[in-house]
């Protein structure tokens, strides 16, 4: 398996293969953060600039839903059976 990623999609990417060697056959990591922040709000700043109002609102509201839903084991598990994320383990972990 190939992972690809830029900025903190990059660091998933190269977490991924650090974690998951015999898994993750090459990753390919641009722009990656060296210094990952969890509240990083002026992210957001960037991406409105770039996206629009609207699709920014969109990962706003889809990042909220995601949060909250990390919060409970319910929720969780309701991740887990939609998008099946391997990373979510080690969050959690």
């Amino acid at each position: 398996m190939i992972t690809i990623g830029g900025s903190y999609s990059g660091s998933l990417s190269a977490w991924m293969r650090l974690l998951y060697p015999e898994d993750i056959s090459i990753a390919w990591s641009s722009s990656a953060p060296v210094e990952a922040r969890v509240d990083y709000k002026e992210y957001y700043t960037v991406v409105a600039k770039v996206l629009g109002k609207q699709c920014t609102d969109t990962v706003l509201q889809g990042s909220s839903w995601a949060e909250q839903l990390l919060n409970t084991e319910s929720g969780r598990q309701t991740l887990t059976a939609r998008f099946h994320p391997v990373f979510l383990e080690i969050a959690i972990n």
